[in-house]
């Protein structure tokens, strides 16, 4: 898929960014750049780049030319990269034969040319709207395969579904990973299709009072194709604890907002995520507005309310999963972006990666007072990501 883990995005740009930068690299090629994340990362380090592409759809859709300096339309097998200093290779190896990797990487390494290689662990892969090179070839990598057969990559960042490997040695690098997070901090992400209502949607936030000591950060994604993807993209720009994730049309109007979050974040631990409607128990059919037992309020404007759930009795209501229009995290887990590359289902999905690492999920009963706009929706895809969900954690939890 042109999408990937979010799993450490943001150490490995650092770590490659700074041995550029170090060694005055400045020729830089991205194979298979997908959607554009490795561009995306660099250039938000003054890092621009060139990239080759084997999918001319992707072009196009992804805007790569806003991307890269140059894109080239061409299969890496037949690209001369020889001009290249440093070549990267995020979700590419496991689209390659076994012998067609090794003697990509062999070259590389009788170019003298430094690499970082990503792959995915275990994970078949087929053709993938209508693109047969998104076919994983090498669908069985693990760590010990890549020691054996690709024995001049080392591993530098990674965990049980991802690695990332490089070819070279940085021992200047100066990790990132431990940066305290900036408890003091709040981050407001919205992904925006319409600028005019995003500006009144804005315009309330930086209307909300804001409790002293406290810094806030508001970070839109414009025309967006994946919202799981901006999501992670939005993470990994900001070093703040809490994070509003909401949509252009959600008004908040409470002034006490970003104070009544943070303090029930600080005596509240155990839940990691909090919204405004949502069920108790996720259907088999993966619809939340489908379930017996629904939580929260929704205002088309102060008075008049569009959607009315079950009362909350007491400060909240523990959940299974909340809607995506507004949520709100203290913690963060990666968004699901390698399956919910579009619309639908990121917000269910993530929902549930946070109970996956142990978080609770809850509905505030004082979120009544926010409400949302009319807007008209687009369905295009919604049943492909619902069966992609159920596939995912119904039936992979024998539900």
């Amino acid at each position: 898929m042109p999408y990937s883990y979010g799993f450490f995005k943001n150490e490995i740009a650092d770590y490659m960014s700074q041995y550029m930068q170090s060694n005055s690299i400045i020729k830089i090629l991205d194979v298979g750049p997908g959607c554009g994340t490795y561009g995306l990362l660099l250039n938000n380090k003054n890092i621009f780049i060139d990239a080759v592409e084997i999918f001319e759809p992707n072009i196009n859709r992804f805007g790569l030319r806003s991307i890269y300096k140059n894109i080239y339309l061409s299969d890496i097998r037949d690209f001369d990269i020889s001009n290249y200093e440093f070549i990267i290779m995020g979700d590419v190896l496991e689209h390659l034969s076994v012998d067609d990797a090794q003697k990509i990487i062999k070259n590389i390494n009788d170019l003298n040319i430094k690499c970082m290689i990503a792959i995915p662990y275990k994970a078949p892969q087929g053709s993938f709207e209508g693109n047969d090179a998104e076919i994983h070839l090498q669908d069985d990598l693990t760590k010990e395969i890549m020691d054996d057969q690709y024995p001049s990559l080392k591993l530098v960042f990674g965990n049980d579904y991802y690695g990332y490997y490089v070819n070279f040695d940085n021992e200047n690098y100066i990790s990132n990973s431990n940066i305290v997070v900036n408890d003091r901090k709040i981050q407001f992400i919205t992904c925006v299709s319409d600028e005019k209502i995003y500006y009144i949607c804005k315009l309330l936030l930086k209307n909300l009072d804001l409790p002293l000591g406290y810094t806030v950060e508001y970070t839109n994604v414009n025309n967006v194709s994946s919202i799981a993807f901006a999501h992670n993209l939005a993470i990994s720009s900001s070093d703040a604890k809490y994070r509003v994730y909401l949509n252009e049309n959600v008004f908040i109007t409470n002034k006490n907002f970003i104070s009544d979050v943070i303090d029930f974040f600080i005596n509240n631990p155990k839940i990691g995520m909090i919204g405004g409607i949502g069920c108790k128990k996720l259907p088999q059919s993966g619809v939340w507005q489908e379930a017996e037992e629904k939580f929260g309020k929704i205002y088309k404007n102060q008075n008049e309310k569009i959607i009315d759930l079950s009362d909350i009795i007491g400060d909240y209501e523990q959940v299974e999963v909340v809607d995506g229009s507004i949520m709100m995290t203290q913690y963060d887990v990666q968004w699901r972006e390698d399956l919910f590359n579009g619309l639908y289902f990121y917000d269910v999905s993530q929902c549930l990666e946070f109970k996956k690492w142990g978080y609770s999920v809850a509905i505030l009963k004082n979120l009544e007072s926010w409400y949302i706009c009319n807007k008209v929706i687009d369905t295009n895809g919604y049943e492909e990501y619902r069966l992609r969900f159920i596939q995912e954690y119904f039936r992979s939890e024998g539900k």
